[in-house]
């Protein structure tokens, strides 16, 4: 079976890519409505460069929405035995929410996205049914609880987000979304 994986990119390649992602998620961090010549322009590289590595705006979302779920899963390798990786886990990807939330925007709106958005639930509901195998052991969590049941968690928390602006203010609402998640609306009488 030949190997698909592209070669390495020589080093001023790797800088230029590196430098468009980077603008990309900074502009991206403000809104939706970000055009190909304007990170191009804050990238410093010229149009040619741009394209040849991102041949549209989808192509920048896709990646770098990959870069997250991606570190999520790095996250899942380094936490492998611990019994509270449900809860980094969920931490994590509120965190990551809170920074791609206009890029799951886009990835939502864009039909020539869809099959990236599927692939990346996809890849998250592997990652969450994983760690909450794992994590049964620790009695945290609900028994029936399944991993289509966190992507719904996931999924309230970034609906949560909608109109906030600033990533402070997002940050504040997807942790107080988890909190609720995690621990309910009910009040339960205290024991004396």
């Amino acid at each position: 079976m030949a190997s698909t994986a592209q070669p390495p990119l020589r080093k001023d390649a790797a800088r230029s890519r590196a430098a468009i992602l980077t603008a990309a998620r900074e502009l991206f961090s403000s809104g939706r409505d970000v055009p190909m010549y304007e990170i191009g322009r804050r990238a410093g590289v010229g149009q040619a460069t741009l394209y040849r590595h991102f041949p549209d705006r989808a192509a920048i979302v896709a990646a770098i929405s990959r870069e997250h779920v991606e570190r999520i899963e790095a996250l899942v390798a380094e936490h492998e035995d611990d019994g509270l990786a449900i809860l980094i886990v969920l931490d994590a990807a509120a965190d990551m929410l809170v920074r791609i939330h206009d890029l799951v925007g886009v990835l939502r709106e864009d039909a020539t996205l869809a099959p990236v958005l599927n692939e990346l639930r996809q890849r998250m509901l592997v990652v969450l049914d994983a760690t909450l195998d794992r994590s049964r052991a620790s009695d945290l969590l609900r028994d029936d609880l399944r991993a289509d049941d966190l992507l719904l968690v996931l999924n309230m928390i970034n609906g949560a987000l909608t109109g906030i602006a600033t990533t402070a203010e997002r940050t504040t609402a997807a942790t107080r979304a988890l909190d609720f998640a995690l621990n309910g609306l009910r009040r339960y009488p205290t024991t004396r």
